[in-house]
């Protein structure tokens, strides 16, 4: 599951008008598996993932696609976090013996977000994959990971910073460290300096592109202990980064906390009161009392989740709706609009072409990049917020593709920061409070 800037329509229109035009030639010829799974496939590009799920389910009672339509109805549901539902679209392809297929690949991704390190080893040794993290798996997979440990259902952490991002206090393996979170990051992590010093076991890995460093190493790690609040997970699998140590104000963060550990739990980030509440999944007790202790307004949003970390939801940019935005708690951008002036940080990242599309500068407009400009509104679901400061890099790329979805911008920390936010993994809603 990776992303690119690469996507055969120019606009969110462009793919809007194509999608009808499917959408015609289905209902002319109903019984057309194979144009069903065409249709899917684009509803599923466009974001529309509840349509996209019933359309594959019908391809495969029509008949005739083959395991394409197994592994779109496959992905969708592992966009929706019913990675076992997922499993078994991936296990019929896998049975059908039809040609090759990364179906191995997908039922490992799904086998590790329900913490089944054991699991994923095994798939990665009996058909001998090519995974890039099998030296960890294989190292996490000896004792259950993820194991979640400590008396009672939820823990309450202060923030220690809300700005330039919330900070908590966390003890990695007995060590107490300041950590940063943000839903950008894939779960753990820490920098490779401070896991070189405090003997975390290293496992070389790759390179990656990540705070603005291209192709830097990005080294597995395995975490006997990560305790937040009362509650320690155990056997925690994670990253070290090379050279990702900021300061924000007068503390030194050590690590990051990511989706992978947030989604560990009933998250809420209470950016008002200054506040991380974690609370055990599955408890019904728990859920009770978390959300008893939130404001009684609340505006639910779904979510998806693509990759390991990658959170999606449907929002507005101005006057347009139903566009597919990336929710990442991080830092889009920050800095002076046109070198002078206060520092300002940006609420939402998008690329050139939807600021031309959606009227945001027009093919006149001088501008110069990287670009800070104004957004008249934003929003994700219902919450819209006026007047915010969005930020584009360069004019070259045109639009992010995930994972083969369209994704027209990332709201970041700037906007989240004005709510109480809690992350339902069991519902795969947000809840704005």
């Amino acid at each position: 599951m990776a992303y690119s800037l690469q996507s055969t329509f120019e606009t969110r229109s462009d793919l809007h008008r194509a999608t009808a035009r499917l959408s015609s030639r289905v209902r002319g010829s109903p019984n057309d598996a194979s144009l069903r799974l065409s249709y899917a496939s684009l509803l599923y590009l466009a974001g529309c993932f509840d349509q996209a799920k019933i359309e594959a389910r019908r391809a495969i009672r029509a008949g005739g696609p083959g395991p394409e339509a197994y592994k779109l109805l496959g992905r969708l549901l592992y966009l929706e976090g019913k990675y076992f539902d997922a499993m078994d679209c991936f296990r019929t392809i896998g049975q059908s013996g039809i040609g090759p297929d990364d179906s191995r690949e997908c039922l490992v991704e799904c086998l590790l977000r329900v913490n089944d390190y054991s699991g994923a080893a095994q798939i990665i040794e009996e058909y001998g994959l090519d995974h890039p993290q099998a030296q960890l798996i294989r190292k996490v997979a000896a004792t259950p990971a993820f194991r979640l440990v400590g008396h009672g259902d939820t823990t309450t952490v202060p923030l220690s910073e809300i700005d330039p991002l919330p900070l908590i206090e966390i003890t990695i393996n007995g060590e107490r460290v300041h950590a940063f979170l943000d839903t950008g990051g894939p779960g753990f992590s820490t920098n490779t300096e401070f896991a070189e010093e405090k003997g975390l076991p290293i496992l070389s890995w790759q390179t990656g592109n990540y705070a603005s460093k291209k192709n830097a190493p990005v080294n597995a790690v395995q975490v006997d202990s990560l305790s937040i609040g009362e509650f320690t997970l155990r056997n925690v699998a994670g990253f070290a980064l090379q050279g990702i140590r900021p300061k924000f104000g007068q503390y030194v963060c050590e690590a990051c906390i990511g989706t992978g550990i947030l989604n560990q739990f009933l998250s809420t980030i209470d950016y008002p009161n200054r506040r991380l509440i974690l609370t055990r999944r599955g408890s019904s007790k728990g859920r009770k009392e978390h959300f008893s202790s939130l404001g009684r307004s609340r505006t639910r949003v779904p979510f998806w989740m693509a990759a390991d970390h990658y959170l999606m939801a449907k929002g507005r940019l101005t006057r347009k709706k139903g566009l597919t935005f990336l929710v990442d708690s991080g830092l889009a951008a920050f800095g002076r609009p046109a070198g002078k002036g206060p520092v300002v940080q940006a609420a939402f990242m998008t690329w050139y072409a939807p600021l031309m599309e959606h009227g945001i500068v027009g093919p006149k407009t001088r501008v110069g990049f990287p670009y800070f400009y104004k957004i008249p509104s934003l929003g994700i679901g219902d919450l819209i917020q006026h007047d915010l400061c969005g930020f584009v890099k360069d004019r070259n790329a045109r639009r992010l593709l995930l994972d083969g979805i369209m994704i027209d911008g990332i709201i970041s920390h700037a906007y989240l920061k004005n709510y109480t936010w809690t992350l339902d993994f069991d519902r795969h809603e947000f809840i704005f409070t």
